[in-house]
């Protein structure tokens, strides 16, 4: 007979919902479920850990509480329960939650230029992300590269691919809405050696990042500090993809050698031999996780000369 039947039965219940979660990710995978159906489902774990931490700490014999492994078990739990009650509050990341407004909106070519006036443009620089949400969202918050930050404005730039329900809706704001900007996360730093040749990679909306570099290499040309030697290559459907008279407005004035790759319809993917066949110094790339983990497994430099992202 199993001497703690509630802990037990506990277990055997969350142990059910957990098969249930892998059958939605398998759906959500095959595009059968909406984001918000998978999301609200995910929320879940939250609760699921609160009923395992119970499940754990009822089946400790008591003299197992008074050992170090107890103690363990016990601060762990209490840990866990509290971030899950967050997380089932929506507050996670609360202490890093900006109050924003919707300075301008522009869309171009199924991407979204978005520019929020926050207090984190002071301090915030490129290769960094932020999270994104607005209020009364029944969704989690959404993460975005930045894709440029001005001090003197106070204004955040981000390039939004139009892509989900969420994004969509957020083409309808309007200036002055408010939206909340939650961060910085992140750390795309790419590399530089001086008089060497540096290869930046972007996969579609991936060129957010690197916009937000570019922003910041003009910052300091425009101060006398000289532009390092950049290759830019760009994959994209088509050259229709939005932003792409910024990019390229960008690359002429930095003296950066822009090389866009068109996949069109037959999805012609950028093969990383044909970038590194330039022998570049350093590399970084940041795209969808395929093209991604193709250039980091084909790169033969040193380590710590590869920057990655997904988005």
């Amino acid at each position: 007979m199993y001497s703690h039947p509630i802990a037990g039965l506990t277990g055997i219940l969350v142990s059910l919902y957990m098969l249930s979660v892998i059958w939605r990710d398998i759906k959500h995978a095959k595009k059968k479920i909406s984001w918000p159906k998978w999301e609200k489902v995910h929320l879940m774990w939250a609760w699921m850990y609160i009923f395992l931490a119970f499940h754990a700490l009822r089946t400790l014999k008591e003299t197992e509480l008074m050992m170090p492994l107890g103690w363990v078990t016990t601060i762990a739990a209490i840990l866990g329960v509290w971030a899950s009650v967050n997380i089932i509050r929506g507050r996670k990341g609360s202490a890093m939650r900006y109050d924003g407004a919707l300075d301008s909106i522009k869309a171009d070519g199924g991407v979204l230029q978005l520019d929020v006036k926050t207090e984190l443009a002071d301090t915030i620089g490129p290769g960094r992300f932020v999270y994104l949400s607005r209020p009364g969202d029944k969704e989690d918050s959404h993460p975005f590269a930045v894709a440029g930050a001005d001090k003197k404005t106070g204004l955040l730039t981000f390039w939004i691919k139009e892509a989900g329900e969420w994004t969509k809706n957020l083409a309808l704001m309007k200036a002055g809405d408010t939206i909340y900007v939650e961060g910085p996360w992140g750390a795309f730093f790419p590399k530089f050696i001086p008089g060497k040749t540096a290869a930046w990679v972007a996969g579609g909306a991936g060129i957010a990042p690197f916009l937000g570099w570019m922003e910041e290499l003009k910052r300091d040309k425009e101060a006398g500090k000289p532009v390092p030697s950049i290759t830019l290559w760009w994959s994209v459907k088509n050259r229709s993809e939005g932003g792409f008279e910024r990019v390229e407005t960008l690359c002429r004035e930095l003296g950066i050698d822009l090389r866009v790759h068109e996949t069109g319809e037959n999805h012609d993917h950028l093969e990383p031999e044909t970038v590194l066949a330039e022998h570049p110094a350093t590399l970084a790339v940041c795209g969808r996780p395929g093209l991604t983990k193709a250039f980091k497994a084909a790169w033969k430099g040193a380590p710590e000369n590869l920057t990655s992202e997904v988005y």
